[in-house]
């Protein structure tokens, strides 16, 4: 009978076999049976669209990253920012964000134009101001530099080196 070439042996291996030989060669667990991990996805957020929220199952997974991905001018942004103002109308000031950009920065007045409750900082306001010709009151800098919860920008890079 001829020998078994090293590919075709491997192929032969019972799966539990092939199974902890990865674990092994990984120093851990990383194959397990679908009923030992937990669903995370469980919890999903809603945008507030009610078809983008019945077509993704409810909203977006809770407590994990998402990343929105598709060609310029499909509404990536207007998406996001969507969810964005979603999750923070519903947890306030517990609302807790990283947005990662890569292309080119947050464009911060346009997601407040979008319902996103993000400040801006004094600087952008004075230049805002220089554009419009025209200064805010005292109330109206105020809501400019008001937020809801905590929201950090991620930026200056190529998508891999920043995830």
């Amino acid at each position: 009978m001829p020998e078994k070439t090293h590919a075709e042996a491997k192929t032969k291996l019972p799966l539990h076999e092939l199974i902890r030989r990865i674990n092994a060669k990984a120093k851990k667990e990383v194959i397990k049976r679908a009923s030992e991990v937990d669903n995370s996805y469980v919890i999903r957020r809603p945008c507030g669209v009610f078809s983008i929220d019945l077509n993704t199952g409810g909203g977006l997974p809770a407590g994990t990253m998402v990343e929105i991905v598709g060609p310029e001018g499909a509404g990536k942004n207007l998406l996001s920012d969507l969810y964005l103002a979603e999750t923070q109308r519903i947890f306030g000031d517990d609302f807790k964000c990283f947005v990662l950009t890569s292309e080119y920065k947050y464009d911060k007045l346009r997601a407040r134009q979008n319902g996103v409750k993000v400040a801006l900082s004094d600087e952008e306001i004075d230049t805002l101001e220089e554009a419009q010709g025209a200064a805010f009151t005292a109330e109206e800098r105020a809501d400019l530099r008001s937020q809801v919860g905590e929201f950090y920008l991620i930026e200056d890079g190529q998508a891999e080196t920043l995830l």
